[in-house]
C-alpha cells in the first residue's frame, strides 16, 4: 500500500512514495516548464506515474497518476510548476523499489531549470536510477540504469554465515552474500534476529494487495556489484551435497487453529534465476512454481509441519500428473514406504527436552550423494532419530538446469488469512545452517551418523 504524507517545512515538502520512502521536493516557484518528449529506451523496465505526485498544489503534472511508459514507447511529460514528477519502476507488473523523483529544476536557491532532468532519492541526491540522453530535437532518451531488479530489502536480511546470528538493519552494500526475502515486499516486522538465530513470526504484516498474512520465505543470494547483478555462488547453493539446519518450531506441529493453518519449513528448490523476485521462484507444486512462465523446478522438502500432526514430514513433490515436464522426482519407494508426504519421526522424539512448546533446537538435513538422497534428523540432545534413504537416483528424463537453493520460511493458505487476517501467534527459529560439498563429507547419515547432525562441522 502506498502512503502519501504531506508535511510543510520551510520551503520544502516531504512526499511519501512507495514503501514509505520519503522524497524531498521543492515548493512551487516562478520557473515554469514546457512539455518534454521522453522515449523509454530500457529493455525490460517501465515507468509509472506514482501516487507521490497527488498533493494540493501539484495537480498540473502530466501524464496523470497511474500512466505507464512501456519500453520503446514515448511520453509527453511535464513536472508542472513544481518541477518534478514521481515515478515507480516496473518489471512487468512487479514494482522495483525504490521509487524515484525526477526533478526538472533545482530543488533550492533559484530553482533554475535542469537540462537534462535528474532522478533523485529522498535526500535530493542523484540516485542514478534513470539516465537522460538529450537528442537534437530536444527530446530525451530515458533509460533505467540499474539492473532490472531492486536492491535487497534493508530489513529482514541476515548476514550469510553458518550461525545466522547477525541481523542486517542497514542497507546492504555489495559485493557479498545475504539472505533475502522473496515475496516482493519488505516484510519489515516478520524477520528478526535474537543474536542466536533467525526468527520468523506469523504475525499479520501484509495488506489487501498481498493477502494480509500468508507467510514469507528467505534464501541466499550472492550480489556482485552496485547494479545488483547476481550469480549462483552464495554459500548453500549447489546441485548436490549436504544441507542442514537447527530449528526450534513455534507451533504445536499442526494441531488445532491457528497452528494448523501454518506450515513451518526448511526445503530446497531449483532456481534458474537468483534475483529476488517471486516471478523467478520455482517449485514442483502441481500448479507450477512459476505461474507467469508455467515453469516447474525440482523441490525437496526436508522438514514440514502442518501436514503430519505427529511429527516432521519429508516430501518429494512430483508436479502435475498431466504435465510430463513436471515429473522430476526421485524414485519414491523407500524401505517399503513412499518417500513423499512421509512422517519421519514423532515430535516428542525430536524435542525431548520440552514438547509441545519447544525451547530447544532439533537438527534436520538432506544429503544428495552419488548413491541417492537421504533425509535425516537429530533430536535436541544431538542423537540421531532417523536416517531415511538412499532414495534412488532421480528421474533422468528431467534435466535439472538450475542449482538447489535452500529456503527457510513459514506459509499458509491465503484464503484463510484474508482481512482481518489470522495470526499464528508463534515464531520459528533457525540457526546453524551448514552446507557441505560431497567432497567435504565422509559416508552418509546411515553409515556415519556421527559425521552428520551436530557432528557436521
Amino acid at each position: 500500500m502506498k502512503n502519501v504524507l504531506i508535511l510543510l517545512f520551510s520551503t520544502f515538502l516531504f512526499v511519501g512514495c512507495n514503501n514509505n520512502k520519503l522524497t524531498w521536493v521543492p515548493q512551487s516557484s516562478e520557473v515554469l516548464m514546457d512539455n518534454q518528449t521522453w522515449k523509454n529506451t530500457s529493455t525490460d523496465v517501465s515507468f509509472r506515474v506514482a501516487k507521490g505526485n497527488a498533493q494540493t498544489g501539484h495537480e498540473d503534472f502530466s501524464p496523470p497518476e497511474g500512466t505507464i511508459l512501456l519500453p520503446g514507447d514515448t511520453w509527453t511529460v511535464n513536472g508542472g510548476d513544481w518541477g518534478y514528477i514521481v515515478l515507480d519502476m516496473l518489471n512487468g507488473t512487479t514494482y522495483l523499489p525504490p521509487t524515484t523523483t525526477v526533478h526538472f529544476k533545482k530543488t533550492s536557491g533559484d530553482y533554475a531549470p535542469l537540462d537534462p532532468p535528474v532522478s533523485m532519492d529522498s535526500g535530493n541526491n542523484p540516485d542514478g536510477i534513470l539516465g537522460f540522453n538529450k537528442l537534437g530535437d530536444n527530446s530525451y532518451e530515458v533509460k533505467y540504469m540499474k539492473s532490472s531488479l531492486p536492491a535487497p530489502y534493508t530489513t529482514g536480511l541476515i548476514n550469510w554465515t553458518s550461525g545466522q546470528s547477525s541481523a542486517k538493519t542497514t542497507t546492504f552494500t555489495p559485493p557479498g552474500s545475504v539472505w533475502t526475502q522473496d515475496y516482493n515486499f519488505d516484510d519489515t516486522l516478520r524477520w528478526k534476529s535474537d543474536g542466536i538465530s533467525t526468527v520468523q513470526s506469523t504475525q499479520q504484516t501484509g495488506d489487501s494487495k498481498y493477502g494480509y498474512n500468508y507467510g514469507s520465505r528467505a534464501y541466499p543470494v550472492n550480489v556482485l556489484d552496485s547494479d545488483m547483478k547476481t550469480d549462483d555462488s552464495a554459500y548453500g547453493v549447489g546441485m548436490n551435497g549436504v544441507w542442514q539446519i537447527d530449528i526450534m518450531i513455534g507451533s504445536n506441529g499442526g494441531s488445532g487453529i491457528p497452528d494448523s493453518l501454518f506450515c513451518e519449513t526448511f526445503y530446497l528448490a531449483e532456481r534458474v534465476n537468483m534475483t529476488w523476485d517471486n516471478q523467478y521462484y520455482l517449485d514442483d507444486n502441481p500448479k507450477g512454481g512459476n505461474q507467469k512462465f508455467g515453469q516447474f523446478g525440482r523441490e525437496i522438502d526436508i522438514m514440514e509441519t502442518k501436514w503430519q500432526v505427529e511429527g516432521p514430514q519429508a516430501n518429494l513433490p512430483n508436479g502435475n500428473d498431466t504435465i510430463p515436464s513436471s515429473q522430476m522426482s526421485w524414485n519414491t519407494e523407500v524401505s517399503g514406504a513412499k518417500g513423499y508426504n512421509k512422517l519421519e519421526a514423532k515430535w516428542e522424539d525430536m524435542y525431548k527436552t520440552q514438547w509441545p512448546k519447544p525451547t530447544t533446537y532439533a537438527t534436520f538435513g538432506v544429503a544428495i550423494l552419488d548413491n541417492g538422497l537421504y533425509f535425516y534428523g537429530y533430536d535436541d540432545e544431538g542423537n540421531q532419530v532417523y536416517a531415511d534413504g538412499p532414495i534412488l537416483p532421480k528421474n533422468d528424463d528431467y534435466k535439472q538446469t538450475g542449482p538447489f537453493v535452500p529456503y527457510i520460511g513459514t506459509w499458509t493458505d491465503q484464503k484463510t488469512t484474508t482481512s482481518p487476517g489470522i495470526e499464528g501467534n508463534f515464531s520459528t527459529s533457525y540457526k546453524n545452517f551448514i552446507y557441505k560439498k560431497t567432497t567435504e563429507i565422509t559416508g552418509n547419515p546411515k553409515s556415519n551418523p556421527e559425521g552428520f547432525g551436530p557432528g557436521l562441522k
